[in-house]
């Protein structure tokens, strides 16, 4: 009702400007045509009276288009005026959509952070979740040293690229460790082959002991699932004893150290390559040489001077067949820092070999 109203009130004020508009106009044409009237008969009336007549044609004149200017001017106006109007409230209706579409724009940008938020939020807890999986597995293995949590913390580590993976590509790992206390103690190879199902062959995850370097001259024991790692590593030294004439290495092997040497160098190697270390690198980890000391992809690094010691490129020019020790000077071959211990050093540079040139596969440190 109230809009009919005030379109009613617009329609009644345009009627009545129309109305002054034109009865300006035409009150004004009239005015003039009267004074150029008075003109006339100023021309035609006697000369006492003809002033007179002159000057009310002059009063005209000026009043009819005082009056027809008016009428034109006040057109003009309202037609600015109305031009303005619909400017304003076009501008009006454009700011009042720009606010609400800056008002959408921030409610959607609002609901984009949260969203992103939310997310970041839930990628970090299963990041951390799987850490914590990560992690429990490894240091379970530092309480249970039975099969299944051998086989966990391999598996965790493999997984990660953490240990040294063979074939192209890789279907086993390994990690090598001290069998016992060091410095006498032979390094043995754990290893763990991942589970393979193919149009060829299906065959499921599995654990074994392997003492020697190299493909030929070495003992490989599997560790069968009923087994526990004293009766593996008793199996392992009698072949030891028997095939390799190694009694006196096979006599080092102690199956709480090499589960303790095994639980710590895979702990170190997951957190190296999570990025939760001093190490300098996160190159996988091939073997624990000594305490504080391992070969990996990238050489043989030193945890406690946070370097690699000896860069695997320094064993380009070994040469294996000069005489025993000789063959591990070469022109690239840095020379023994005064800052590290000469034993580290050596079984280090030794070890490292195996890895980096070829030498003889049956060669133990």
């Amino acid at each position: 009702m109230s809009q009919e109203n005030g379109s009613q009130a617009g329609t009644f004020t345009r009627a009545r400007r129309l109305v002054f508009l034109v009865s300006s106009l035409v009150l004004g044409v009239l005015v003039i045509i009267a004074g150029n009237v008075f003109t006339l008969v100023s021309l035609v009336q006697a000369s006492g009276a003809a002033p007179l007549w002159t000057y009310w044609a002059g009063v005209a004149a000026n009043l009819g288009t005082t009056v027809f200017l008016a009428a034109v001017l006040v057109w003009f106006e309202r037609q600015l005026t109305t031009r303005v109007d619909r400017v304003e409230r076009q501008t009006t209706a454009i700011r009042s959509e720009n606010a609400e579409l800056r008002a959408e724009t921030e409610r959607l940008a609002q609901t984009i952070d949260t969203r992103l938020t939310e997310l970041d939020e839930q990628a970090a807890r299963r990041s951390a979740a799987i850490l914590e999986r990560q992690a429990e597995a490894v240091d379970a293995l530092g309480e249970d040293g039975s099969r299944h949590a051998v086989l966990n913390a391999m598996r965790v580590a493999q997984g990660l690229g953490a240990i040294r993976g063979l074939g192209n590509p890789p279907t086993t790992y390994e990690l090598a460790v001290p069998g016992g206390q060091l410095p006498q103690a032979p390094p043995i190879r754990i290893g763990y082959r991942v589970a393979r199902d193919t149009d060829f062959e299906s065959t499921p995850e599995s654990l074994y002991l392997r003492y020697g370097d190299g493909d030929l001259g070495t003992t490989v024991v599997d560790w069968s699932s009923d087994a526990t790692v004293i009766d593996v590593l008793e199996e392992l030294r009698q072949s030891m004893i028997r095939d390799h004439d190694a009694g006196r290495l096979a006599a080092t092997l102690r199956p709480e150290a090499i589960v303790q040497n095994l639980h710590e160098t895979l702990a170190l190697a997951v957190r190296r390559r999570q990025g939760g270390t001093t190490w300098i690198t996160g190159s996988p980890v091939f073997e624990l040489v000594a305490p504080g000391w391992v070969i990996t992809q990238a050489g043989v690094e030193s945890e406690e001077h946070r370097r690699v010691v000896i860069e695997a490129s320094a064993y380009e020019h070994f040469e294996p067949d000069l005489p025993w020790g000789a063959g591990f000077i070469s022109e690239h071959m840095p020379a023994m820092p005064t800052w590290v211990d000469p034993d580290d050093w050596a079984r280090g540079r030794t070890r490292g070999a195996i890895y980096f040139e070829e030498v003889d596969p049956t060669t133990q440190f």
